[in-house]
């Protein structure tokens, strides 16, 4: 395959509240954020080797310690069982996470590399965030954004693609 775009999201470490799904090294280790840092940059700049256009999606919002909830809150198992959406809203910290940082950091440096923020996409009221938004339930699990909901976010991410010269407009 040679794909124009590549699509890229981190996931875990520093992300995740209290660092329940580490970044790991080749070892199987807990990697440091300067590890991670590095391990980012160097593979950013992989992707977009050969003139590939590279997308750093950024971590959308997910319960923690400001929301009153346990890091392991699941909106969506919430939904199912409660009478009203409003039952299973949470408040997310609406500062940029260091790996947020870190990919338009990565962003910055390099003119075929972007950084995504879906944030106000995934909770338009940022900080806090709804269990049900554009008709569909966002969270199938406490980070991972459900299909149907994905689905009613592509105009976003197309009228961004197409901003940054990724789509022809």
């Amino acid at each position: 395959m040679k794909p124009d775009v590549v699509v890229a999201v981190n996931l875990g470490g520093s992300s995740q509240p209290g660092g329940y799904f580490p970044f790991l090294d080749q070892n199987g280790l807990r990697a440091d954020f300067n590890a991670v840092a590095a391990a980012t940059r160097s593979s950013a700049a992989a992707l977009a080797a050969g003139g590939r256009h590279v997308v750093l999606v950024e971590l959308v919002p997910i319960p923690g310690d400001v929301s009153g909830r346990s890091a392991f809150f699941d909106p969506y198992k919430c939904v199912q069982k409660s009478k009203v959406d409003e039952e299973c809203c949470y408040r997310s910290d609406p500062s940029p996470t260091q790996t947020d940082i870190l990919d338009r950091d990565v962003a910055a440096s390099n003119d075929k590399i972007f950084s995504l923020d879906l944030d106000r996409q995934v909770c338009p009221l940022l900080p806090i965030c709804d269990p049900v938004v554009n008709g569909e339930i966002v969270k199938m699990n406490p980070s991972h954004l459900r299909a149907a909901f994905a689905a009613t976010v592509a105009p976003y991410v197309d009228t961004y693609l197409k901003s940054v010269g990724l789509l022809p407009k």
